[in-house]
């Protein structure tokens, strides 16, 4: 169920500065119509643009400054540290969606004119526009002035509304909190060849900090290929690292998807790398594994350790995920199966203190946490089987 907000557009002044701009272009296409010869469509569109000015006006805003009410039947109650922070918020959208509304006032008269400009110049051409196309031209022109009026309040909004709720939302699940992405260093990714080329990073959310004792890093990364105009998505998803308690011999590549393989055969060749022959059957037809030590990745590639990536690999919303194992870094790329931005908050015209929307947040990062969860399991089969095999050799 929808609440609309009523526009009181912007005061006196604002009025007065429309209905200067406003009479102005009015003016402005009568006389243009008139010199070009089409008096007929330089009256309708004056008197058309006079008086549907307001109208375009308050639709838009109507249109856009629904505040919507969501379903609050959601199953997760909002925790009392929460509601002061959801009422902070909510009452700063209030006043963000006012001041959009005294901006609308100044500068959608402006968009009505520049979309009306186009309009009037085909006049002096040999197929003038009809008088119905400035409609069009108009309906663009306020599109435009209305993204001139809302588009930095609403990216400062939604950069606020992350920082206040997913900080204590991510710290009441571990020693972690959100933050905006730090990049990962595209040349390192390069280097691992987890992926195929790429010429594009985006990092757009991150979870950091300790969870169950063992340092990690959660980016949602998109990587992609810009050829000409086209652009091709390489990568679309969750980019985990995991710090191993252990060092590591030799790098231990795990791989699903054959592109993948095709951009880490080179490296892992150049290395030495051999193909890890393993007794799971099901492993064996889901992954390709290659080692530059045989013994380091056989400690790694337990019976316990392939149930778990099997299963990680199973996970709801994830295509198979890609490993990569040096050092005492694990590196985990699950790809998403469908575009959907994870973290995102309810758009502005939603209220903020909605139950739904913190419920959609909580089941993100709970989701983001359950791939973590498989990739600390298979931290604990590390150190296990490093420590067994250390302890052979000594």
């Amino acid at each position: 169920m929808a609440a609309t907000a009523p526009f009181t557009g912007g005061g006196d002044a604002g009025l007065r500065f429309q209905r200067r701009v406003v009479g102005g272009v009015s003016a402005a296409l009568l006389v243009g119509c008139l010199v070009a010869g089409h008096p007929f469509n330089g009256m309708v569109a004056a008197a058309g643009l006079w008086f549907g000015a307001d109208w375009i006006i308050r639709g838009v805003v109507s249109h856009k400054h629904q505040a919507v009410a969501e379903d609050d039947a959601a199953d997760l109650p909002v925790p009392p540290a929460m509601a002061p922070i959801l009422a902070r918020l909510e009452a700063s959208r209030a006043a963000m969606m006012l001041e959009i509304e005294q901006r609308m006032r100044t500068r959608m008269p402006i968009g009505l004119a520049a979309g009306a400009l186009p309009w009037l110049w085909s006049q002096f051409g040999r197929r003038p526009d009809d008088p119905l196309f400035l409609a069009v031209y108009l309906v663009v022109g306020a599109t435009a002035a209305w993204t001139w009026a809302s588009g930095s309040l609403a990216s400062a909004y939604r950069r606020r509304y992350k920082n206040d709720v997913l900080t204590p939302l991510a710290a009441q699940l571990g020693d972690l909190s959100y933050r905006a992405a730090v990049a990962p260093d595209a040349a390192m990714i390069r280097e691992q060849r987890m992926f195929p080329y790429f010429d594009r990073l985006t990092a757009d959310d991150e979870i950091v900090g300790t969870y169950h004792g063992v340092p990690i890093s959660i980016v949602e990364l998109e990587l992609a290929d810009t050829r000409g105009k086209s652009t091709i998505i390489v990568f679309d998803g969750l980019f985990v690292r995991i710090a191993l308690p252990r060092m590591l011999s030799g790098m231990t590549a795990v791989v699903a998807d054959i592109g993948v393989l095709t951009a880490l055969r080179d490296l892992m060749g150049a290395r030495g790398a051999g193909r890890v022959r393993l007794e799971d059957p099901v492993f064996e037809r889901l992954y390709q594994v290659y080692a530059t030590d045989q013994i380091s990745a056989r400690a790694l590639l337990t019976p316990a350790f392939m149930t778990r990536f099997i299963t990680l690999g199973d996970r709801t919303g994830f295509q198979r995920p890609v490993a990569l194992a040096q050092g005492n870094d694990l590196t985990i790329a699950l790809a998403k199966q469908q575009g959907r931005d994870l973290f995102e908050p309810p758009a502005y015209n939603r209220r903020a203190d909605s139950r739904a929307a913190l419920a959609r947040l909580h089941d993100d990062l709970a989701a983001v946490l359950t791939v973590a969860d498989g990739v600390i399991d298979l931290d604990q089969s590390v150190r296990g089987r490093v420590a067994a095999a250390a302890n052979r050799g000594a």
